[in-house]
């Protein structure tokens, strides 16, 4: 084999793993729209702006639905008191855990949630 024959089979195998990488979703991952590799789920939503990640087509798949922005993986929540509940909670605010971030959302010793 030549060096060139080589790096261009190396090139599919990369290609072949990052297409199959793509199109896997991960572990648990709620039910929702399909993807592209690339672009992600946006195709497969309709309406404009805002109103393709809180209207019906999204609501369709549940509480809770996958999509993905891009190539990230994202999750909506679609239930208020859902929403509510998740984000009271510490370790689903999203916020790295200090003494700053614990003064600023829990005066008096009450978690206040997404602040």
């Amino acid at each position: 084999m030549t060096v060139t024959e080589i790096l261009v089979t190396l090139l599919f195998a990369f290609l072949v793993k990052f297409i199959i990488k793509s199109f896997r979703k991960p572990l648990n991952f709620p039910p929702g729209p399909p993807r592209f590799p690339i672009i992600g789920s946006f195709p497969f939503l309709k309406g404009k702006g805002v109103e393709k990640f809180v209207g019906n087509a999204v609501a369709d798949y549940g509480p809770v639905t996958g999509l993905f922005a891009f190539s990230d993986p994202m999750v909506m929540i679609n239930d208020w008191k859902l929403a509510k509940t998740l984000f009271a909670r510490e370790e689903f605010s999203g916020r790295p855990s200090n003494y700053t971030t614990k003064w600023a959302r829990s005066p008096g010793g009450r978690n206040l949630g997404v602040v």
